[in-house]
C-alpha cells in the first residue's frame, strides 16, 4: 500500500464535509428556523473555519454574512436567518476552498507552516477543521434526535 499522509487526511475530511452538507439538506424547516436550537448557526460556525484557516498568502479574512444580518459567532444574536439554499451554497463554496487548499499538498508541504498562524502546520489546520466540523455535526445530530427526527448518518 502506498498511502500518503495527504491521502489519509483527505479520506477523513471528505466524509466530514459530506455529513455537514447532509445536515443542511435534511434539516426540517421548523428546526432550521428555530431560534432556540440555532441549528443553522452551528453549520455556519463550523464551515466558516475553512474560510479562516485555509487562507493562503496575504488573503484577508472577512466575516461572512451571506448578505444578511447574521454572524457565525455562536454568542451573538442574528435578526435574520439564511435559507437552506443560501447555506448550502456557502458550504459548497467552502468545500471548493478546502479542495483548493488540500489538492496541491504533498507529504512534504503538508508539514509546512500554515499562512494564518505559523505555529501550526497545514496538517494541523486540516485536522483542526475535521475535529471542529465533526463536533458540530454531532451537535446538530443531537438537535435532530432530540426533536424526534432522524440524525444524519455518520460517515467515515
Amino acid at each position: 500500500m502506498n498511502t500518503t499522509m495527504v491521502d489519509v487526511l483527505k479520506g477523513q475530511f471528505e466524509p466530514t464535509l459530506e455529513m455537514l452538507t447532509r445536515l443542511v439538506e435534511e434539516c426540517p424547516d421548523e428546526l432550521w428556523f428555530d431560534r432556540q436550537t440555532n441549528y443553522w448557526k452551528h453549520i455556519f460556525h463550523a464551515i466558516t473555519g475553512i474560510q479562516f484557516w485555509f487562507r493562503e498568502g496575504s488573503e484577508v479574512f472577512h466575516v461572512p454574512t451571506l448578505n444578511k444580518d447574521i454572524t457565525p459567532d455562536l454568542d451573538k444574536e442574528c435578526t435574520e436567518d439564511p435559507t437552506k439554499a443560501e447555506m448550502g451554497a456557502y458550504v459548497q463554496e467552502m468545500i471548493e476552498k478546502a479542495h483548493s487548499f488540500i489538492e496541491p499538498l504533498n507529504d512534504q508541504s503538508i508539514f509546512e507552516p500554515c499562512d494564518v498562524y505559523n505555529e501550526f502546520t497545514k496538517a494541523d489546520v486540516i485536522l483542526m477543521q475535521i475535529r471542529h466540523i465533526q463536533h458540530h455535526v454531532g451537535y446538530c445530530n443531537h438537535i435532530l434526535n432530540s426533536h424526534k427526527h432522524k440524525a444524519v448518518q455518520w460517515l467515515g
